[in-house]
């Protein structure tokens, strides 16, 4: 499954545009993206959350208060912990911001060939970067 930083870039909106509390919840974030986690025929769509969502905690973008959230289980469907929250960091304010300027996150993008949690973590410095060059 590749990353999808369109995807990243609705998550984090999502998350952001919750004016009710800073820390949002998975249940809150699947409604949102039209996922019912109880539905056995989403295991591919949840298992994308997931992902963006662990990459997004290991860029240091998100912090959750537990672990878990979507986990496999042994017959191979999957056990969803929809009261696990999540809130931003720095990191994920400004990644946040960098996505959201359009023309700068193309640019950006463009410039890199893979794309990885690394690169997730570098985004807002290649951003500052870009606009130095181009003042």
């Amino acid at each position: 499954m590749k990353l999808d930083l369109d995807y990243i870039k609705n998550l984090l909106n999502i998350i952001n545009d919750n004016e009710a509390d800073d820390r949002v919840s998975l249940e809150y974030i699947a409604a949102e993206l039209g996922i019912d986690l109880g539905n056995e025929e989403n295991i591919q769509v949840a298992k994308k959350l997931r992902k963006h969502l662990d990459l997004l905690i290991g860029a240091k973008a998100l912090i959750t208060d537990c672990d878990g959230g979507i986990e496999d289980t042994p017959d191979g469907s999957i056990s969803c912990n929809v009261s696990v929250r999540y809130r931003f960091t720095m990191e994920g304010h400004q990644l946040l911001e960098t996505l959201n300027n359009d023309t700068l996150s193309q640019k950006i993008i463009d410039g890199l060939k893979n794309i990885g949690v690394e690169t997730l973590k570098q985004i807002p410095a290649l951003a500052v970067e870009y606009l130095k060059r181009m003042s």
